[in-house]
């Protein structure tokens, strides 16, 4: 399994995310979405919902992204 380095270009967000979901800057607008619950093989957790809404709410509101990539645990590779 590929790790994703999300400590070089993190992104500040005015709220607080759980661990089963990271966010990065990718590119210049491009928005970098880990979901990260290897363990239910990524599915979505009531809590990981709650935390995608409210990252993809402040997403469409936030000028400086202009589009947003997903990837999931099991398919995530260096960057």
């Amino acid at each position: 399994m590929g790790r994703v380095n999300m400590s070089t270009q993190p992104v500040q967000l005015p709220f607080e995310l759980s661990s089963q979901i990271q966010a990065a800057h990718a590119a210049p607008h491009v928005l970098l979405i880990l979901l990260n619950r290897p363990e239910a093989m990524n599915a979505m957790s009531m809590e990981m919902e709650a935390g995608l809404t409210r990252l993809l709410n402040w997403f469409q509101n936030n000028d400086d992204y202009w589009c947003v990539y997903r990837l999931l645990v099991n398919d995530a590779v260096p960057v």
